[in-house]
């Protein structure tokens, strides 16, 4: 009985073993109005930034523009300031939100991104 149990019991441990961990929660949040404007293009270009860790299964997440927003992008936004014990520091757009992580500008929201883009890229 015990040869029996013996592969089925290395089948489950290496499938466990292999298992990812879970997606890290993600969220950018800005407020551009003027399409064309340099700022209005960097905060969608880190928002590619954001789809491109998306895409790749580590990270679980997206951008709003805020100026636009709707009640699941306030909620979104109120949840990780308050999962974070943050005051509410919404008015301080742009925001990116990563795992327990927070980053408030688009000089550190840049920075952060691109570090991780490539450590996924490096995987």
């Amino acid at each position: 009985m015990t040869r029996k149990l013996l592969p089925i019991l290395l089948l489950i441990l290496t499938i466990t073993a292999c298992e990812k961990a879970p997606a890290q929660p993600m969220g950018f949040f800005f407020m551009e109005t003027c399409p064309g404007c340099e700022s209005y293009d960097r905060a969608e270009s880190l928002n590619g930034l954001v789809i491109v860790l998306s895409a790749s299964g580590e990270y679980e997440g997206r951008g709003w523009n805020m100026a636009y927003a709707d009640s699941e992008s306030t909620e979104l936004l109120m949840t990780m300031m308050e999962e974070r014990n943050l005051p509410d520091i919404s008015y301080a757009l742009p925001l990116l939100f990563i795992g327990e992580e927070y980053y408030v500008g688009y000089d550190d929201i840049e920075e952060a991104l691109k570090t991780r883009v490539a450590e996924v890229r490096g995987k």
